[in-house]
This record gives structure tokens, sequence and C-alpha cells, in this order.
């Protein structure tokens, strides 16, 4: 019973825990990407850059991708909320 179960977890469970790591790591790497062109695009300066990087992101440019894809989500929100408000407003004045 337990060689079955031993190779069960060996086919099935270590891969998908391989794998979720790696798509962890994809994320992470992505993340820091955006973060550090925000910050390059919006300061232009390494100094510059790094001393806000350890003031406001805790050093790590994937706290600043984070910041900026969570401003993208919130402007988008913004958008659909107005646009659906605007829509409602026309169809009942119409």
């Amino acid at each position: 019973m337990s060689v079955v179960f031993y190779t069960f977890a060996v086919i099935i469970v270590f891969p998908a825990e391989l794998y979720f790591s790696m798509e962890f790591m994809i994320g992470k790497k992505i993340l820091s990407l955006f973060g550090r062109g925000y910050l390059f695009l919006r300061y232009r300066n390494k100094k510059k850059v790094q001393q806000e990087l350890e003031r406001k992101f805790e050093g790590q440019f994937r706290n600043a991708g984070v910041v900026l894809l969570a401003d993208i989500f919130m402007a988008l929100a913004v958008v659909a909320i107005v646009s659906f408000v605007a829509a409602v407003l026309y169809f009942l004045m119409a």
C-alpha cells in the first residue's frame, strides 16, 4: 500500500509542486521586470530609482510591479464603472 502511495506521490504531486513553483517564479520575474521598467521610466536616474525603491517598495522591484499592476486595474475599474453609470443614465433618459 505504501509503495503505491509513494509512486502516486512521485508521479502526480511532485511535478505539480514543481510546476506551481516555476509558475510563481515566472510571475515574480514578470512583476520584477514591470517594476524595474516603471521605476526607470519614471525617475531615469539610478540613484533616484534606488532611493525610491528602498523608501516605497521595500527594496524589491517586484513590489513596484505589483503597485503598477494594481494601479492599472484600479484605472480600468474606474473606467468600467463610469461607463456603466453613463450607459444606465443614457438609457434612463432616452
